[in-house]
Parts: C-alpha cells; sequence; structure tokens
C-alpha cells in the first residue's frame, strides 16, 4: 500500500495543478471577437440544446473508459493466474478452450503480489487517462480561444442589436461593440465563440486512444506487450511459450479497444 500512495500524492498534485490552469485559463482567457454576417446562412440555426452534454463526456464517458479497462484487468488476471498454474505443472502450452478449476490460492486480483498488481496497474492507467484529459482539456480551451470560430447557431445566442438603429447592406461584416452589441445571454454568447476545435470530439476521443492504446498493449497486440514479454523472459527456461488462446486475448483486448473508439466517434458525429 505505500508503494501506492507515495506516487498516488503526486499523481493527484499533478492532476490538481493542470484541473487549476484550466479554470484560470477559461476564467481570464475571452474568445477572438471576429466580425461576422447578420445575413451569413452558416450561423443562422436554431440554438438546440446538446444532444450530448458536455457534462455526459466527462462524467458518463470517463467511468465507461475506466469501467472497461477494470473488467479486462479483472478478466486477464484470471487469465494469467490460470496460464502461470499450468506453466507450473510443465507444460509447454496452454489452451483457454479447456475447463480448468481455478486453484483455491488465485484470486482475480493479480500476478506475483495478487492485489497490489491489478490495483496499480488500474492506478496508472487511470491517472493516465486523467492526465490526457486535462493537456486535452487545457490545449482546446486555448485553441477555442485563439481561433474564435463562430457556432452555427450564433446569431439565434447573439440576438445583435445595432447601434442607433442602424441598417447594413448585404455580405456587410459587423464588428461587435463597433457597430452593436450582443444582448443575448452572456454565457452563451462567449460559447458560441469557441466553435473550433470541438471539446466533445477532443475529450472523447484522447481517452478512447489512450484506453484503447493501453488494453491493446497489455493484451498483447502491440509491441512490448507485458504477457507476452512477461512469459517470454521468465517462464519455460527462456523459451518461447506458446498460448492456444492467444485469439481470445486479441479478441478480448480488439472488442474493447474498438468499443472505445466506437463510442468516442458516436460522440463526434453527434456534434
Amino acid at each position: 500500500m505505500t508503494i501506492i500512495l507515495k506516487p498516488l500524492f503526486f499523481d493527484l498534485l499533478c492532476c490538481a495543478f493542470l484541473l487549476a490552469v484550466d479554470l484560470l485559463l477559461d476564467r481570464f482567457l475571452s474568445p477572438f471577437k471576429r466580425p461576422f454576417r447578420l445575413d451569413d446562412y452558416e450561423i443562422s440555426h436554431k440554438n438546440l440544446e446538446n444532444f450530448v452534454p458536455i457534462w455526459s463526456v466527462y462524467v458518463i464517458g470517463y467511468g465507461s473508459f475506466l469501467l472497461a479497462v477494470l473488467i479486462y484487468l479483472r478478466i486477464y488476471a484470471y487469465i494469467t493466474a490460470m496460464v502461470e498454474r499450468r506453466l507450473s505443472r510443465g507444460k509447454d502450452a496452454v489452451r483457454f478452450d479447456e475447463e480448468v478449476e481455478a486453484p483455491p490460492d488465485v484470486t482475480l486480483q493479480g500476478l506475483d503480489n495478487p492485489t497490489l498488481d491489478i490495483n496499480y496497474e488500474f492506478h496508472k492507467f487511470a491517472i493516465g487517462l486523467t492526465i490526457s484529459l486535462m493537456f486535452t482539456i487545457i490545449a482546446t480551451d486555448i485553441v477555442k480561444n485563439f481561433a474564435g470560430r463562430l457556432r452555427p447557431d450564433f446569431l439565434d445566442r447573439c440576438q445583435f442589436k445595432p447601434f442607433n438603429n442602424a441598417t447594413f447592406p448585404p455580405n456587410y461584416y459587423v464588428f461587435e461593440g463597433v457597430d452593436g452589441t450582443c444582448i443575448g445571454d452572456t454565457a452563451k454568447v462567449l460559447d458560441g465563440r469557441k466553435s473550433f476545435f470541438s471539446g466533445h470530439t477532443s475529450s472523447s476521443f484522447v481517452m478512447a486512444t489512450f484506453a484503447a492504446l493501453w488494453i491493446l498493449r497489455s493484451a498483447g497486440v502491440l509491441p512490448f506487450s507485458k504477457l507476452r514479454n512477461r512469459y517470454k523472459s521468465t517462464l519455460n527456461n527462456g523459451k518461447p511459450v506458446y498460448f492456444h488462446g492467444s485469439a481470445f486475448r486479441i479478441f478480448l483486448g480488439g472488442g474493447l479497444a474498438l468499443s472505445c473508439l466506437a463510442l468516442a466517434s458516436y460522440v463526434g458525429i453527434s456534434r
């Protein structure tokens, strides 16, 4: 437990620092006010509620990726324990399609040190996912404010009111604060200037990509994968150990990885 708690403090401190940076940027950075045309069809759509609210991306999406990896770790730990049990009996190959009764001293929680291993692996994934998400949110906020691209429903948000009831010719670009002002909800107007790039899509894909790569690496699909290198180097006198059930690991890891990317794609398409 001490091994976990020491890095955990610094990891949480790093996450808190990144969160504070994002809150400061959100408070003090203002979006670039680019001019716009009152007859521009591309920004004349009606303002509607988000089909996928941003809170659902951070809460439901983040929790879903954590849950997917936790389920994978449980299955992976059981298979690993079963493989070690069989190899310890002098077998060079293990078939996962056989019905094998789990030994009484094997839990669903890890390898050499059962409880510590799965907790530590999940801790590393959760912190890595969180830090990746925070960096992406910060980068997204910076780009959104500097780009100042208008959302398709900006005119509905803005409710532009010309100064002195002035009229403008077609294709005339008006400047907020010079030719008139937006009388709509201030928060909605500011958010209406932060279209590019999508926070929903960037946050969803960074979590999905991180989770997918982590799962594929743990499943032995990518180079330097844990399971493949671990057994090749430590068991069977350094000789390669062939797993007849490796297709199961690839199917499990690949299925979860594709599910993560599919969820992110759904969020991106909904934008």
